[in-house]
């Protein structure tokens, strides 16, 4: 059988609360909440235990700035690269000798790494 949650608070309800903390072979259940966090009284243990139950996620823009940073948090983070590069170069001219000018070049290379959202929040905020 199914069982479909459409803006229904997780945390009320002891038949609920059975169905979602221990399902049944071939049970599911689909969730459809304007903001999932609060739907789980943003209690994080809440929140990870019916993510941990899901196979499939579909994600729309949620209102709630902390729901986008859980569900950001939620789908992890990367290893970010950035790489920058700056290059300056020059003619001199040595007061002894006119006839053989110098030369100076200079390129750097800059390499910085940093962890960043899969999705970030402000891409969620963008969802439709």
């Amino acid at each position: 059988f199914a069982v479909v949650i459409d803006d229904i608070s997780l945390t009320k309800g002891e038949v609920l609360t059975e169905i979602l903390s221990k399902p049944k072979p071939n049970t599911s259940f689909m969730i459809g909440e304007s903001d999932f966090f609060s739907a789980c009284a943003n209690d994080v243990q809440i929140y990870e235990s019916v993510l941990g139950l899901c196979h499939n996620y579909l994600l729309f823009n949620h209102s709630s700035g902390i729901s986008r940073t859980k569900w950001a948090e939620f789908f992890g983070k990367y290893d970010k690269t950035k790489i920058s590069e700056s290059s300056s170069s020059g003619h001199n001219i040595h007061k002894w000798s006119q006839i053989i000018p110098g030369f100076n070049s200079t390129n750097t290379f800059t390499y910085s790494e940093d962890k960043d959202y899969i999705l970030s929040p402000e891409d969620i905020k963008k969802l439709n």
